[in-house]
């Protein structure tokens, strides 16, 4: 019996020595790691949503993003109900990404922002969970987008720098039509009839002719009267 106890106290001061000395080369070995050696991983990140206007909203990240990568969904969160997205495009900074918006969005209204995919340029993919999702709402004054068409006006100068434009109304016009009235302030020459046309022969036969037909008849007749 006392053999026995002796047996199992010496199991248990064996196992206890074995176990602090596999302790002991443990810290050993983590305390000769450098501790530059153990990386930290950085997580991609939504920092925040800005809500530019009825059309655009701008997504903020941690980090420098790749903006091809970026693909989100978004939906308004009394409804459930998707918002269409028509296109990304970036900015001056790189950790931003424009989300242009088929849809337009409500002002002072909730909505919930799923990234689906989004990759920084350090090649940290967002996890999906808690990372890939971002609540914001917008402004009570949020800012109605209209696409104003510029109007592009063209102004075509005469070719004749003295002429006047003037407007010229009609009765079946509602606006007034610019007509160019030329004007010339240099002296102009009128052309002699003599420059401008040949001299014609006066009207009429020529008196001769009839003294020829008058002369002929006349031998003719004389010549008769002496063979008579």
């Amino acid at each position: 019996m006392k053999s026995t106890l002796i047996f199992l106290v010496s199991g248990c001061l064996m196992a206890i020595a074995a176990v602090s000395a596999t302790y002991a080369a443990d810290t050993e070995t983590w305390s000769t790691v450098p501790v530059g050696a153990i990386t930290v991983e950085n997580p991609l990140l939504v920092d925040t949503i800005e809500s530019i206007d009825t059309k655009h909203v701008n997504v903020v990240f941690n980090q420098p993003i790749i903006r091809e990568s970026v693909r989100v969904r978004i939906t308004k969160q009394n409804d459930d109900s998707n918002v269409r997205i028509e296109s990304f495009t970036g900015s001056a900074d790189n950790s931003t990404v424009q989300v242009i918006l088929t849809d337009s969005i409500e002002a002072d209204t909730a909505y919930k922002m799923t990234i689906v995919s989004a990759i920084s340029e350090d090649g940290v993919i967002i996890k999906d969970g808690a990372d890939g999702l971002k609540e914001f709402t917008t402004p009570v004054d949020l800012q109605e987008y209209s696409e104003e068409i510029p109007v592009i006006v063209e102004l075509n100068a005469p070719s004749n720098p003295n002429a006047i434009i003037v407007a010229a109304t009609g009765s079946s016009q509602t606006e007034s039509t610019p007509t160019m009235v030329a004007t010339n302030t240099g002296e102009t020459e009128t052309p002699s009839p003599s420059s401008t046309t040949e001299e014609l022969p006066p009207a009429g036969a020529n008196p001769l002719i009839y003294l020829a037909i008058a002369g002929s008849i006349a031998f003719i007749l004389l010549i008769r009267r002496r063979h008579a």
